[in-house]
């Protein structure tokens, strides 16, 4: 069962998946799906969010950073079930959502770490970000920090 967190079971939560990947999202092109309309942003976050929670496992825990952001925090300690944990979900990209009776492509980037040492709750933002940034530098779908 999935559950809402606040900031203290969050961070108690993370504290205990270190030494595990945490994957990053972000829906590719938001200003331009904004620029169209805010309803039709909002349903590309909303999609996204279906996306990564649909393609899954059920207990890893989905958190909306804000924006167009996400982190999954997978428990996953290898690197190749998260990157194809991320695959499967990057292929889904190009799919569309229907606003205003055009279809939208949906495209997300991922980025991939493994969080070895959780010190505070800042660190770890900036880790995530960070992370974030990596795909969108690389120019690429899928991108894991080393």
């Amino acid at each position: 069962m999935r559950e809402n967190l606040d900031t203290k079971k969050l961070y108690d939560l993370l504290k205990t998946k270190e030494n595990t990947y945490f994957l990053t999202f972000d829906v590719v092109d938001m200003e331009g799906i904004n620029a169209i309309s805010y309803v039709a942003g909002n349903l590309a976050i909303a999609e996204a969010e279906k996306r990564i929670r649909d393609y899954s496992p059920k207990d890893m825990t989905l958190v909306y950073l804000g924006e167009d952001k996400f982190v999954l925090v997978t428990g996953i300690i290898n690197i190749r079930e998260a990157q194809a944990l991320a695959q499967k979900i990057v292929d889904l990209n190009g799919e569309p959502i229907v606003f205003d009776y055009e279809e939208l492509p949906i495209y997300l980037r991922v980025g991939g770490t493994k969080i070895e040492n959780i010190v505070d709750y800042c660190e770890l933002l900036s880790t995530l970000n960070a992370t974030i940034e990596k795909p969108k530098e690389e120019k690429v779908e899928c991108a894991f920090l080393e």
